[in-house]
């Protein structure tokens, strides 16, 4: 963000003691001036904050197993800037629905892609989320693997 001249602002969820370690330790010391640290949002927020978010930053080094933070983002119509790392690239279309850039030189990747993010439709976002990972589409792939199941064992 700040190699993009926007304004850092990063939502944090501490549940343990060791993560408020890590925070006060590793990160906070990183967060560049003028950044804004809201800590964890409330549900009823979560909406509005991602909705007027110029993109959401999701620079792992992990493989993430989902990432309800990307589809919660997108949700709102809000592009991801992302990894390729554990499910990114099968959450996020890059150049459609946000960008995957890698782990090495996250941040300069970053950068450029927040300059570039007009060509990314809110819609677009909005439409992947409620196609692929919509309560309807859960039920949906559920009923397909059951019926394949059920077809498989002759019933």
């Amino acid at each position: 963000a700040l190699l993009a001249g926007l304004r850092l602002i990063s939502a944090v969820k501490i549940a343990h003691p060791t993560e408020e370690e890590e925070w006060q330790t590793y990160i906070k010391p990183m967060l560049p001036e003028g950044s804004e640290v809201l800590g964890e949002i409330p549900h009823d927020q979560k909406a509005a904050l991602l909705a007027n978010a110029r993109a959401v930053l999701f620079p792992i080094d992990w493989d993430e197993p989902f990432g309800l933070v990307m589809t919660e983002a997108m949700a709102c119509g809000t592009p991801v800037i992302a990894t390729p790392r554990g499910s990114v690239p099968e959450v996020i279309v890059d150049g459609e629905t946000g960008w995957i850039v890698d782990v090495d030189g996250y941040a300069e990747q970053a950068a450029d892609r927040l300059a570039s993010l007009d060509p990314i439709a809110p819609a677009a976002c909005r439409d992947r989320v409620r196609r692929l990972f919509s309560k309807e589409a859960m039920v949906a792939g559920y009923e397909r693997i059951f019926t394949e199941v059920l077809a498989a064992e002759g019933r």
